[in-house]
């Protein structure tokens, strides 16, 4: 299913599919979260974002031994580091 050869109407699939999982995932956590401040909201956001990217764009920039897997672990801890 995730072939590196993948034709377009493969990718144009797992797209769609991709979206409305994202939008359910998103329906559920808004109506959950329904109560909470907005402030703390897009706070956790931004450092879920941060964690997630910072690490990984910071190997990229300095370390020319980075790899896929590398990228990946990176990404992994960030992102569940500020939701634990």
């Amino acid at each position: 299913m995730f072939s590196r050869n993948m034709t377009v109407v493969e990718q144009v699939r797992i797209a769609k599919i991709a979206s409305v999982a994202d939008g359910v995932v998103a329906i559920i956590s808004g109506t959950k979260f329904q109560k909470l401040n907005v402030g703390y909201l897009v706070g956790w956001a931004f450092s879920v974002a941060g964690s997630a990217n910072l690490p990984s764009l910071v190997m990229l920039l300095f370390w020319k031994g980075t790899t896929k897997a590398g990228i990946i672990a990176a990404i992994t801890v960030g992102m569940t580091s500020p939701l634990a």
